[in-house]
């Protein structure tokens, strides 16, 4: 008589719907919720509580995982980077002008009548734009492998979530980025991607600096460290980039001579 019905059963264990949350939405789909905005929120803040609470399980159960963060920041950022596939953007406009310089003086066996400047360039910043990221992970897990200058023994997932961490506040900046550069004309697209690099390289230094090495006592130690932590970062973004634009060009140069072989 008091026996609970299949039904019932199944009803009591599953969570409510009510305590399903447009915050687990968020979470479930790009990797961002309230709780990640909370936590990038404390990395510009006061990083060194994000920095402490990776040491521990489940990131003391008060932020989100610091690759989540990125992975969704990425994600979020890899989508907006498609805007630069117009072919009035000053992006295509610069690969442009480089697959221009190739058609009036093409390497030797190469018909220059296959190359097309702006479809070249859509196609090498598509591939750009989705190989680049994930060389990007990849090089940043390997320096959490690699780096062990944090003036104390962290394993190596603490050191990758560290690694991560530290390119949270950059990977805000860029995102912020990507409209300025797509707007920006033509002659200014170089200087102002320099620009903000300079700013997106400065905020890893600075949150490496503020939290990622308390056990460093002196100031000359963490700010010698987070130089070196910058560095590498910088070092795997150029390795990523790269990759990303070699690919592009590969990719391009066989669709054009693929076009040039049906035509």
């Amino acid at each position: 008589m008091q026996s609970i019905s299949n039904e019932e059963s199944v009803s009591v264990t599953q969570a409510s719907i009510r305590d399903v949350s447009f915050d687990e939405l968020l979470d479930d789909t790009i990797g961002l919720s309230f709780k990640s905005l909370r936590s990038i929120w404390i990395l510009f803040k006061n990083p060194s509580l994000y920095f402490k609470a990776a040491k521990a399980p489940f990131w003391e159960n008060a932020y989100s995982p610091s690759f989540r963060i990125y992975a969704g920041l990425m994600a979020l950022s890899t989508g907006m980077k498609f805007l630069w596939r117009d072919e009035d953007s000053p992006m295509v406009v610069m690969y442009s002008q480089l697959f221009e310089q190739i058609k009036d003086k093409p390497p030797e066996g190469l018909d220059p009548s296959i190359i097309d400047p702006t479809a070249m360039a859509i196609t090498t910043l598509k591939w750009y734009i989705l190989v680049m990221p994930i060389a990007m992970v990849i090089g940043y897990a390997l320096i959490g492998l690699i780096y062990w200058g944090y003036g104390e023994k962290l394993n190596p997932v603490v050191r990758i979530r560290y690694v991560f961490a530290s390119m949270i506040p950059s990977s805000i900046i860029g995102f912020i980025a990507i409209l300025p550069m797509f707007y920006a004309p033509e002659k200014l697209a170089g200087p102002v991607s320099f620009v903000m690099m300079a700013i997106m390289f400065g905020a890893v230094w600075m949150t490496a600096y503020r939290g990622a090495f308390p056990a460093v006592s002196t100031r000359g130690g963490r700010a010698g460290r987070a130089t070196t932590l910058t560095a590498l970062a910088f070092l795997a973004l150029v390795i990523s980039a790269t990759i990303g634009i070699i690919t592009g060009v590969v990719m391009a140069m066989k669709e054009a001579v693929a076009l040039g072989t049906v035509s």
